[in-house]
């Protein structure tokens, strides 16, 4: 897997998309004190449509604006910072940078989720293994890396007394997460009572919150 994705990376490198440059120029608007949420880059989209595409919707517009949980955009900041100030330029840069990092993380990730018991028993180490086999086919994302590191991570934390926090900073990271979430919460409930379900899913709640309240506000 890890030969495969640097193949991939070397070969043809990381394709910068429209929620890319959206989160980009979302965390540009909160770095100058303005409403990251308020801001549209509907021209930057259209004009460079054969570089970084657009998504339609239903009515006939294109996304853009910027509406994705806070993390989405503040996961990257770092990475803005040493990529230069042209924004073609650290949109390209920053999105390599995290793409090996990430994919680094990713791999430590797995290896510490399983232990020695999770090997006897391949039915809990499938969903695992499928998610880095579901790589093996699809285009290559910063994103649905950080989405894998979330999925093991709430996988690794089903059963422990802190998975209220995982879920609630996946949640915040990606809003395609929030049905895995749901599912966790479902199955917590169900194993370990509903008022443990229910106590996962306010506390999830509440860390979503605290990350996300400054931005809902």
């Amino acid at each position: 897997f890890f030969y495969y994705e640097i193949y991939g990376f070397g070969y043809k490198g990381v394709n910068a998309d429209d929620e890319t440059v959206l989160a980009y120029y979302a965390f540009k608007a909160f770095e100058a004190g303005q409403n990251p949420y308020a801001i549209s880059i509907k021209n930057i989209l259209l004009s460079n449509a054969t570089t970084y595409g657009f998504t339609l919707t239903t009515s006939n517009h294109i996304i853009d604006y910027f509406d994705y949980p806070s993390l989405f955009m503040l996961l990257m900041a770092p990475f803005y910072y040493f990529s230069g100030q042209i924004a073609a330029t650290a949109i390209k840069a920053s999105d390599s940078l995290a793409y090996l990092v990430f994919l680094a993380l990713a791999l430590i990730a797995f290896a510490a989720s399983i232990s020695k018991s999770r090997l006897k028993n391949l039915k809990s180490i499938m969903p695992a293994l499928s998610i880095f086999i579901l790589y093996f086919v699809q285009i290559l994302s910063v994103q649905y890396i950080v989405i894998a590191i979330a999925l093991i991570a709430i996988f690794y934390s089903i059963d422990k007394r802190y998975s209220f926090l995982v879920l609630g900073i996946a949640a915040s990271l990606q809003e395609l997460l929030w049905v895995p979430i749901l599912l966790v919460i479902a199955y917590t409930a169900s194993k370990q009572g509903v008022k443990t379900g229910i106590i996962t899913a306010v506390g999830a709640i509440a860390v979503f919150l605290l990350i996300n309240g400054y931005f809902l506000i």
